[in-house]
C-alpha cells in the first residue's frame, strides 16, 4: 500500500510535504522517497527502505537538506522503484519544472492493461 502528496506553495513547502507523505505511508510500505525543488538550490532528493523503520523517522532527521516551494513525496515499493526512482535518475524535468505528472502516466497506463487483462478485454 502507498501513495503519493504533491504541493506547490507560495512559501516553503517542506512541512506540509514531510506530513503529506508521512500520512500517506502505511503499515507494509517498503520504500518512500521525497523530492524537493529550489530555484536557487535546485532539487533536493530521497530515497530510504521502509522495511525497518517508520517513514517519520527514516526521513526527520534529513529534513534540513530539503528546500523548495514545491514538492512530491511517495511511498509505495512499486511506484517509487518503477516509476519515481527512474525519473530522478534521469533527471527528468523540462527546463526548470520536474517531470511530476508524466511520472505516474506508465503507472496508470499498467493498471488498465492490468485490469483489461483481468475482465478479459479484446478491444
Amino acid at each position: 500500500m502507498g501513495g503519493f502528496f504533491g504541493t506547490i506553495q507560495v512559501k516553503d513547502c517542506v512541512n506540509d510535504l514531510f506530513y503529506g507523505t508521512d500520512y500517506n505511508s502505511h503499515l507494509g510500505t517498503k520504500r518512500a522517497g521525497l523530492v524537493t525543488f529550489d530555484k536557487e538550490h535546485g532539487f533536493a532528493r530521497s530515497i530510504h527502505s521502509l522495511e525497518r523503520d517508520y517513514f517519520r523517522s527514516r526521513f526527520e532527521g534529513e529534513l534540513d537538506k530539503f528546500v523548495g516551494n514545491s514538492g512530491l513525496g511517495v511511498s509505495g515499493v512499486d511506484y517509487v522503484e518503477n516509476y519515481i526512482w527512474p525519473c530522478l535518475k534521469a533527471d527528468a524535468k523540462y527546463e526548470d519544472y520536474l517531470l511530476g505528472t508524466s511520472h505516474a502516466r506508465p503507472c496508470i497506463a499498467a493498471a488498465l492493461a492490468e485490469i483489461a487483462k483481468k475482465e478479459n478485454a479484446d478491444a
